[in-house]
């Protein structure tokens, strides 16, 4: 997401930028999060394995929904709105 996002203009609204970092998240992993997640779905995608750790290539659906788009949003805020 980082490479997709890179030189990107930060929107100004919560929900364009909502919108930014769902469809970053969905261009690189294939899955929409609008969906019902559940707590224990992943999916894998081996451009992302890296030949080490336990989750090697796979994407936890539900700590992005819950928590790692959260995590973005919240620093898309400090960093436009201070």
């Amino acid at each position: 997401m980082r490479e997709r996002l890179r030189g990107v203009e930060l929107p100004s609204d919560f929900f364009t930028a909502r919108r930014l970092f769902e469809r970053a998240f969905a261009d690189t992993v294939g899955v929409d999060l609008d969906d019902i997640v559940e707590r224990d779905d992943t999916v894998y995608r081996q451009e992302l394995a890296t030949g080490s750790g336990m989750s090697d290539g796979y994407v936890s659906l539900h700590f992005w929904k819950y928590t790692g788009l959260p995590i973005l949003l919240d620093r898309w805020a400090a960093a436009v709105h201070g």
